[in-house]
């Protein structure tokens, strides 16, 4: 029986793991015949949709010109309804038409997975390895998501007629280029102004926004503008397109366990097993690349965390059990 928790399970089985996983592992190679080796395969290709889209505001207090541009002030700020509700709804057409921000850049994207195994059996062995390969794409634009690779080997053996030895080692390693755990990407989009496009903020050379001259130097300009978002958040698509991550995770479970039986009514029973990981998380922002709260080029940094478990466990147990006086006795150390 196989116990991962939390992490451990998703980096293993998926996100569908994620709040653990009890695998357990029947009799290995009983059901192969003798001296018969058995392959098998598996590939799955997919894609994963998007299944449901939580509603958003589809009215503001912003008022809006025939053309569908925003209504300014001499001193640029927001033109408002005189509705303490936001009730005009946003134009379908022009430089401000309204646009779902998380619908525009979030996306289904595919999936694989791909599988094969390898099993035998002969005397007293059983041999059984497998390795699979997965990936899925995610939803969030100009990331590619996860990568996945395990591999498994598992060996019984039996010694003579008395004892046993199985040994079992399990290694996964997982790369994500966005934090597994982490939700802002989703909410930055959901939380992004409907009336700005946010590949450019401000227009185009060859078409500005009215009113403006200056365009944006580079694509998904990181300082939006003001009239756009009153709490004044960046382009959420800045960093997801500038930003360079890696998540990775390898683990290894290992054990291997034996019993022996000298006499009928005396058992020996041993066992060690291992669980180490080794994480480590990188983020890269490159010399030059522009502030989110200036839009001027920055220094750039480089930051590495490593994190390095482990962890063992061993048994060493002797149990006897005699009859004694059609009674029976049993104890175990």
């Amino acid at each position: 029986i196989e116990v991962l928790k939390g992490a451990a399970g998703a980096s293993f089985y998926g996100s569908n793991a994620a709040n653990g996983v009890i695998n357990i592992t029947t009799k290995r190679g009983a059901d192969l015949a003798e001296n018969h080796l058995s392959i098998t395969a598996h590939t799955e290709y997919g894609n994963s949709d998007i299944p449901h889209w939580p509603a958003v505001n589809t009215g503001t207090r912003n008022q809006f010109n025939a053309d569908g541009s925003i209504q300014l002030s001499s001193n640029g700020n927001n033109i408002l309804s005189s509705s303490p509700f936001d009730d005009t709804p946003y134009p379908t057409s022009g430089p401000n038409a309204y646009r779902n921000q998380a619908k525009l850049w979030m996306s289904s994207n595919n999936y694989y997975n791909n599988d094969v195994s390898v099993g035998l059996r002969r005397g007293n062995t059983n041999f059984n390895t497998s390795y699979s390969s997965d990936h899925n794409g995610g939803i969030l634009p100009f990331k590619k998501g996860q990568f996945r690779q395990n591999v498994r080997l598992n060996i019984d053996q039996g010694v003579g007629a008395k004892a046993n030895l199985s040994a079992s080692v399990t290694y996964g390693n997982q790369n994500n280029d966005f934090a597994p755990n982490s939700s802002t990407g989703f909410f930055d989009l959901y939380q992004a102004s409907p009336i700005i496009d946010l590949a450019h903020p401000y227009g185009t050379a060859a078409n500005p926004l009215p009113g403006f001259t200056a365009t944006d130097s580079s694509k998904y300009f990181p300082v939006l503008p003001a009239w756009s978002d009153v709490n004044a958040r960046p382009n959420p698509l800045f960093d997801l397109f500038s930003s360079s991550q890696n998540f990775n995770r390898q683990r290894l479970l290992g054990s291997i366990s034996g019993n022996w039986r000298p006499v009928d009514w005396l058992r020996f029973d041993a066992n060690y097993g291992t669980d180490r990981l080794s994480a480590t998380e990188q983020d890269y922002t490159a010399r030059g690349t522009l502030s989110t709260t200036s839009g001027t080029p920055g220094q750039g940094g480089l930051r590495n965390y490593t994190t390095n478990d482990i962890s063992w466990n061993s048994m060493l147990r002797a149990t006897a059990t005699k009859l004694y006086r059609s009674q029976l006795s049993s104890t175990g150390v």
